[in-house]
C-alpha cells in the first residue's frame, strides 16, 4: 500500500503541473457539480496543506477505515446471533 500512496502522490503532482485537474476539495467540474475526491486524495492534499502526514501516517489512516467496516459488521452479526440464541 506504500507503493499505491507513492504512485498516487506522483500522479496528483503531475496532474497539478500539467493543469489537467484541480485537486482542491472545493473544485467544480464542467457541469457545476462539486468534485469528490477519494479519501486517499484528501489525506494527500491535507499533507500538502501544512499538516505533516508521512506516507506511513496516510497508510495507517486508510487501513483504519478499511478494517473498521469489517470489524463493525462482524461484531454486529456476532451480537445478533448471541441474542437470538439467548432469547429464542
Amino acid at each position: 500500500s506504500n507503493r499505491v500512496i507513492r504512485e498516487r502522490k506522483a500522479e496528483l503532482a503531475e496532474n497539478i503541473l500539467n493543469n489537467n485537474i484541480n485537486t482542491a476539495p472545493d473544485a467544480y467540474d464542467d457541469l457545476g457539480k462539486k468534485k469528490r475526491l477519494a479519501f486517499l486524495d484528501l489525506l494527500i492534499n491535507a499533507s500538502k496543506d501544512g499538516a505533516v502526514l508521512s506516507n506511513e501516517d496516510i497508510r495507517e489512516e486508510v487501513d483504519t477505515f478499511m478494517f473498521e467496516g469489517h470489524d463493525t459488521t462482524s461484531a454486529a452479526i456476532s451480537w445478533t446471533l448471541f441474542l437470538l440464541g439467548s432469547h429464542p
